[in-house]
């Protein structure tokens, strides 16, 4: 636009316009707010505030390399079904007053989110954001002079959107950062996994929740409630609508109020359970299946280390399949008996940083949301026992499948 025609605009636009540059401006400077994870589980998001831990380079060590893989930022309710049971049930139902309550709340809200299951938010975009500045900002030594960014993601859109705020704020933060974004469909596949043997969930939920308590909180009469939709869909849409809110920009509390405390525990164990078997140790051949993500961050590590050409391998993809790859891995609590999926927020990230001395030798550590979850290692150490475990996860598949 010319200076002239800026001109025109009248006063009143033109200040609200420099409000809401200013407003951009610092939400890009300022790490998002997160409120505490309180069993929302996947749906928690990222705290920028937590301790971390990060031990300093080795003294005559460089930091000159990073790969990445990161889940996408805070999204919508993952399935658009969910929306639709939810106010299926409350829009048929009859409802005591508390069942009243929680309808006027949700009517409040679903004209806002209807149709968007699965979208990134503004919020997400924000993460995402904020995570590339602070990469930058805790590893300047791998961004000077030409760095180039190599980034691909999974083919669905959050995860697109996400990788794209992701360069962008790097490319704010210095302008001679190269980046090249992809969605190569060959990777796919590896970026973006489902479980090979799944639980019957349905079973679960009716062996650890009761919902007639619930039901004779929201309904007058609830064998008919009952009838309008499957219990365990209803419940755990009811859940979920609740536990994402904080996502796109909505106070939860009225819709978490649903549930009292012990329920909402129980339906977090319930997921934590799921994830456990869909993604953890709580059934092997699941875990298994992530090998070829490892061996892709241990094959391409050693192809950029050898040629140069990149700086920085990021990917972009998904909470289930980062979590097998964190267990295969044995990083953290990932290697247990059990999974807290609030371990797991929107825009979780895992990073393998790589330093190297004046003769060449490379030492590497494993971050998990940008603390360590090892101490600075040999490289050749780390890959002979990712490679170990690459070789682990092929025999049992053969052996089972």
């Amino acid at each position: 636009m010319r200076t002239d025609e800026m001109f025109k605009i009248s006063g009143v636009l033109a200040l609200v316009f420099c409000l809401f540059l200013s407003a951009c401006t610092q939400d890009r400077q300022t790490p998002p707010s997160a409120a505490p994870a309180d069993g929302k589980g996947v749906y928690a998001n990222y705290d920028f505030h937590a301790q971390v831990t990060d031990e300093p380079v080795p003294q005559g060590y460089e930091p000159f390399y990073i790969t990445h893989y990161g889940r996408h930022g805070a999204r919508h309710i993952n399935r658009e079904w969910e929306y639709d049971a939810v106010a299926t049930v409350l829009g048929e139902a009859s409802l005591t007053p508390f069942g009243q309550e929680i309808k006027a709340e949700f009517d409040r809200i679903y004209p806002h989110v209807k149709g968007r299951a699965t979208d990134l938010t503004l919020l997400g975009r924000e993460q995402h954001r904020h995570l590339a500045r602070r990469m930058y900002e805790a590893w300047p030594e791998v961004f000077r002079g030409r760095c180039h960014v190599e980034a691909v993601s999974s083919d669905i859109p959050r995860c697109i959107l996400s990788m794209n705020a992701f360069l962008a704020s790097l490319e704010d933060c210095r302008a001679s950062i190269s980046t090249f974004a992809d969605v190569n469909s060959a990777l796919v596949p590896v970026l973006k996994k489902k479980p090979l043997v799944r639980i019957d969930a349905d079973a679960k939920f009716y062996e650890c929740f009761d919902p007639d308590a619930l039901y004779g909180r929201l309904f007058t009469d609830v064998e008919a409630a009952r009838k309008l939709y499957a219990v365990p869909d209803f419940v755990r849409s009811l859940f979920y609508f609740g536990a994402h809110l904080e996502c796109v920009g909505f106070d939860d509390t009225v819709m978490r109020g649903a549930f009292t405390d012990e329920e909402a525990s129980v339906m977090a164990d319930l997921d934590d359970y799921k994830f456990f078997h869909h993604c953890g140790w709580g059934t092997p051949v699941n875990v298994a299946s992530s090998w070829p993500l490892l061996e892709h961050f241990v094959t391409m590590a050693d192809f950029d280390i050898a040629t140069g050409d990149t700086d920085v391998r990021l990917r972009f993809g998904h909470d289930n399949t980062m979590m097998p790859l964190m267990a295969l891995m044995k990083v953290g609590a990932f290697a247990g008996e059990s999974i807290d999926s609030d371990m797991v927020p929107m825009a979780a990230n895992l990073r393998w940083i790589f330093a190297r001395n004046k003769a060449g030798n490379v030492i590497m550590k494993v971050q998990y949301n940008e603390s360590d979850m090892t101490p600075w290692t040999p490289w050749t150490e780390y890959r002979d026992f990712c490679l170990g475990q690459i070789e682990w996860a092929k025999s049992l598949l053969d052996s089972t499948m």
